[in-house]
């Protein structure tokens, strides 16, 4: 989610409150939809899919800014504003009688200015959503509220101690869920994701920026783009380059409805790592991409990113014992089949007539 406040709707973007979205609601009613923030994003689309097909109804709300409208499912309405306008927010709830959210809209750039932006933007979401009669939420939170961990896996008892600015603002973000769902009557999850990497195995969402190393390695791999740039190679690590735990965008979807699942039992709240509990170093990746593209990849050594942990990878017995929830798709081969399947589609579509 980028700016604040609404932006004008594309033609096919419904507005909060406009009887043009009544026909979509009464198809969309039943026990109540989940409102979903960043819905058009990488995360969020999995996210509504999970969601879609466990049965729930869901509404979207994204403006766009980042996320792509054709990426959520047709029949899912979707409203283009900022999620920390209340006026979308409280008009969405009541007209879709939405009774859960999930909040996993979020800018990505890596400032003070930023991060602050992104705890604003949680903490005025959750009070209207809280305020409306919401009594369920789930929260995509991020690894990086942890900071250097040195010693691994890293379970949700450590003391959270972020090195950017980024996993500072999903750690307000925590603060702020807590303090407006923390009541009784209420519940709350907060997913915090490690590594999201992959895209739907049925090909029907993925990633599109290109930015995160195993998007980045199939880019190349496929001549896409250019050398992919490994940011250090003299980490006190196997092979020298950091380790880091993959968990599939498609069991991190799983995880947000089995979230809302455990809600809807009687959850009261939880605070649980969504991982794969594997760690690959970035050559481990860079050599997986290549062998199942069939084709060379070029990279170059730069030089380490401050904040930079050697070593992240999650303990994620916590989440088994409270979702029932456990990875399915994050072995190392399947995300990078899938990100290869996907980045091949998107470049066929791109480059037809």
């Amino acid at each position: 989610m980028g700016r604040w406040g609404w932006t004008r709707p594309a033609p096919d973007v419904a507005q909060a409150g406009s009887m043009a979205l009544e026909p979509q609601t009464r198809r969309e009613r039943g026990p109540g939809a989940v409102l979903v923030t960043g819905g058009a994003g990488y995360v969020g689309s999995h996210i509504v899919l999970a969601l879609r097909d466990a049965g729930y109804p869901v509404a979207v709300l994204d403006d766009l800014s980042t996320g792509d409208r054709n990426a959520v499912p047709a029949g899912v309405p979707l409203v283009r504003a900022d999620a920390a306008h209340g006026e979308a927010i409280r008009g969405m709830i009541a007209c879709y009688r939405v009774t859960a959210a999930v909040h996993a809209a979020a800018a990505l750039d890596d400032t003070p200015a930023t991060a602050a932006h992104n705890a604003r933007m949680c903490a005025r979401f959750v009070r209207a959503c809280a305020e409306s009669g919401v009594r369920r939420l789930v929260l995509t939170s991020s690894a990086a509220v942890y900071g250097a961990v040195p010693n691994c896996p890293i379970a949700e008892f450590r003391c959270p101690a972020p090195a950017r600015p980024y996993g500072a603002g999903k750690l307000a973000s925590e603060a702020e869920v807590r303090e407006a769902f923390g009541a009784p009557g209420f519940g709350y999850v907060i997913l915090r994701c490690f590594n999201v990497a992959g895209a739907d195995p049925a090909g029907r969402a993925g990633p599109r920026a290109g930015k995160a190393l195993v998007e980045a390695a199939c880019e190349a791999a496929l001549g896409l783009r250019g050398p992919v740039t490994v940011f250090g190679t003299d980490y006190p690590t196997r092979d020298g380059t950091c380790v880091r735990d993959y968990v599939h965008v498609a069991d991190v979807a799983a995880a947000h409805a089995a979230a809302l699942s455990a809600l809807e039992r009687g959850l009261g709240a939880a605070t649980l790592n969504c991982g794969s509990g594997q760690g690959h170093s970035v050559r481990e990746v860079l050599a997986e991409v290549a062998a199942c593209a069939s084709a060379g990849l070029a990279a170059g050594a730069g030089s380490r990113r401050p904040g930079d942990a050697p070593v992240s990878i999650a303990a994620i017995g916590l989440a088994g014992e409270t979702l029932g929830w456990r990875p399915h798709n994050s072995s190392l081969g399947a995300i990078v089949r899938s990100n290869l399947d996907w980045t091949r589609n998107l470049h066929r579509e791109a480059a037809a007539p």
